[in-house]
């Protein structure tokens, strides 16, 4: 009988053993970290374009075509013509980077326009008054001094108290086109809102000699293009509105 009890007292103290090695082997901890990735804003921009009319008649308007921009009939070289395209970044948009080209077509019947030896002058013909421009008003009105930006030549545009945009141009002789471009210095917020230009002037020193391009004696150039475009990248992520652009667009 004691050697069954101690049997039995045996068992036991194996059992608790037994219990006691377990709760050691579950000692245990546990911290959880959520991390929240919450969507920034999306980017919206607005490019509109109206067209109005002087009262004395000087500046003549266009008529609005199904694609949001404008007519020009009866074309006549001295004749302005009402053009104001404007970029918005609207309310909703978080900030980004802003891009703007122009890109006018038949540039070969631009270099016509002028005398030989005597190229397009880009200043002047997009960014300043004068009786050679053929693009002037809006923030083309702003001070313009020329200078580089990565390396491409151009001017910089200013209201006097900060940097707006350089404006500086490409040409492709193969598509005969000239394209502006318009890289916006600083980040631009909700709200912002830029006229690109306010006029087109047909070049009074435009003849209907020019317009026959292949000598024929007739009219081979019957009209020509504007083409507005603007740009948006989000601001965060890159250095300037060239980085932005040509990474998000022009790569």
């Amino acid at each position: 009988m004691k050697k069954r009890m101690t049997a039995i007292a045996l068992v036991i103290c194996l059992l608790a053993i037994g219990i006691v090695g377990a709760t050691m082997s579950y000692f245990t901890d546990k911290e959880t970290s959520t991390n929240t990735f919450t969507m920034g804003k999306g980017i919206f921009i607005d490019l509109s374009e109206t067209s109005t009319p002087s009262d004395d008649g000087s500046v003549l308007a266009g008529v609005r075509n199904n694609d949001g921009g404008y007519e020009y009939t009866k074309i006549l070289p001295g004749l302005v013509y009402s053009k104001e395209p404007t970029v918005t970044v609207e309310r909703e948009s978080g900030n980004c980077w802003l891009v703007a080209t122009v890109t006018v077509n038949n540039r070969a019947l631009l270099y016509r326009i002028y005398p030989e030896g005597n190229p397009v002058n880009h200043g002047t013909w997009l960014s300043l008054a004068g009786e050679a421009a053929l693009v002037k008003g809006g923030i083309s009105d702003y001070n313009a001094t020329p200078t580089t930006y990565h390396g491409m030549s151009g001017n910089k545009l200013s209201n006097g108290t900060e940097d707006i945009a350089f404006v500086g141009y490409s040409e492709d002789v193969a598509a005969d086109t000239i394209t502006y471009t318009y890289y916006f210095y600083n980040e631009q917020t909700a709200g912002k809102s830029y006229t690109l230009f306010e006029t087109v002037t047909i070049p009074s020193a435009l003849t209907q000699e020019m317009l026959d391009a292949n000598g024929d004696g007739t009219a081979d150039i019957e009209s020509f293009n504007v083409t507005v475009n603007a740009y948006a990248i989000q601001a965060e992520g890159f250095a300037d509105a060239y980085a932005a652009y040509n990474t998000a667009f022009a790569g």
